[in-house]
């Protein structure tokens, strides 16, 4: 089924409505131009403002000047800063505030691509907004020129020429940087077919759709292994549940404070450290993997060093543990179980001393204790929160000792419902890898 999915290379007319892409039909068939290797194509610079579109710089503006909403604004601008996230807003500001202090700022509506430059280099993003917005300066923003280049085509072009380039992994992404790289984008060329010409937005549209087709099958795909893995998850959450509900039913039990520290685990937290003073990748001299707030598993905050850390006063971590935020995605929890890690002043650690003791089962408790007080929905999470509710760990014990035979049952029983996932997560992988390749095959020419 995957296989019939990136080999269909046929391109059939289309056209735009509403800013979508839709197929031209006739007798309520698709109407077919040719196969991609039937297309012959130009290359064009990537980084000048050239016949198919222009390129601008946003100005720099910092987070004070801006608001968190816009609410009580007669004509707010949305302000967007580099992220890796699409919908993710820097904030909000009056339009006439906003030309007041900056006045050559541009401002725009409609669809544009925005490409970071700083923070998430080499991450693109297409924008279809019907109000106004604007960048700031680690943002470049890339308009299409109309009936000349197609907005999405550009955006897939773009996004298969800075998968391919080295710029994704930089700190820092800068205008003489993509000068000297040379990054070229592929036009297709005007085509006749059947005494009918096509121009070459014509075929940018039907290559577009043809993507967007292909990215969406896949992703529906991988909608469908989400869904049968969320069940998993919740099977393994009911017999956690079952099992703290079991446990705390018995007299032998000790109920350690979260905040505590203790024989059995440490409750950490994390010193102030900004995007400005790591790395954004991993290098020889920067191996320590930082971590903020996120709803995120696998997202990390930045990289950096021993001596680093010390100098702030950040606890290295080398234990398995598990963090919870305390400011942005409050109360969401996530495992780590990274060699070496740190984590900025936004996260809590629970980091476990003992590896006999269960982190699904302690992270459970956490979960449910944070979610009977309310506490995963509150702005920001302090340690006087956990304190005052009295949030505490309970474990059973057997002749005044952990019974780790029974918190062993408990994670084998997880791990025999996890293992029904694994196959799960092997297909989304797999998904996931041809969602990322389908770009880059077809802007290429390579199916």
């Amino acid at each position: 089924m995957l296989r019939e999915i990136l080999e269909d290379t046929t391109l059939y007319e289309v056209i735009e409505k509403d800013g979508k892409l839709e197929y031209n039909k006739k007798d309520g068939k698709r109407i077919k131009i040719c196969e991609i290797k039937d297309i012959n194509f130009y290359e064009i610079t990537a980084i000048k403002s050239n016949q198919y579109f222009t390129i601008d710089n946003g100005q720099r503006i910092t987070k004070n000047k801006l608001e968190s909403t816009n609410n009580g604004m007669s004509n707010p601008v949305e302000v967007y800063s580099s992220s890796e996230f699409d919908e993710e807003v820097f904030g909000y500001i009056e339009k006439t505030k906003l030309l007041e202090l900056k006045p050559n700022q541009k401002i725009y509506n409609g669809k544009s691509i925005l490409l970071n430059t700083g923070g998430s280099v080499g991450a693109i993003r297409l924008k279809n907004k019907p109000y106004e917005y604007t960048t700031i300066d680690n943002v470049v923003v890339y308009k299409s020129v109309e009936k000349i280049c197609s907005i999405d085509y550009l955006y897939y072009a773009l996004s298969s020429v800075m998968d391919r380039s080295k710029f994704n992994y930089a700190n820092t992404l800068r205008g003489n940087d993509l000068i000297k790289a040379d990054l070229v984008l592929r036009i297709p060329e005007e085509k006749k077919i059947n005494d009918k010409l096509y121009s070459s937005y014509d075929i940018q549209l039907s290559i577009s759709k043809n993507i967007e087709d292909k990215i969406n099958n896949i992703q529906n795909k991988i909608n469908i292994v989400e869904a049968m893995m969320k069940i998993s998850e919740i099977k393994i959450e009911n017999f956690l549940d079952k099992r703290i509900k079991e446990l705390s039913n018995k007299k032998n039990l000790i109920s350690l404070e979260l905040t505590s520290k203790n024989n059995y685990y440490n409750f950490i937290k994390g010193k102030r450290i900004t995007k400005s003073e790591i790395i954004g990748f991993k290098t020889v001299d920067n191996d320590i993997p930082i971590y903020s707030a996120s709803k995120f598993d696998e997202e990390i905050f930045g990289f950096s060093n021993k001596d680093f850390l010390n100098k702030k006063g950040n606890q290295i971590l080398t234990n398995p543990s598990i963090l919870i935020n305390a400011d942005g995605s409050t109360g969401i929890t996530r495992i780590k179980k990274d060699k070496k890690f740190a984590i900025n002043d936004v996260v809590f650690a629970i980091e476990v001393l003992d590896e006999r003791i269960s982190l699904n089962y302690i992270k459970r408790i956490i979960d449910n204790e944070l979610l009977k007080h309310n506490l995963n929905y509150a702005n920001k999470l302090y340690e006087t929160d956990l304190k005052n509710k009295k949030i505490n760990i309970i474990l059973p014990v057997d002749n005044n000792l952990i019974d780790y035979d029974e918190i062993k049952k408990i994670d084998d029983e997880v791990e025999k419902i996890k293992k029904s996932n694994h196959y799960l997560i092997n297909i989304k992988e797999i998904l996931s890898l041809a969602k990322e390749k389908v770009l880059q095959k077809i802007i290429n020419g390579e199916i």
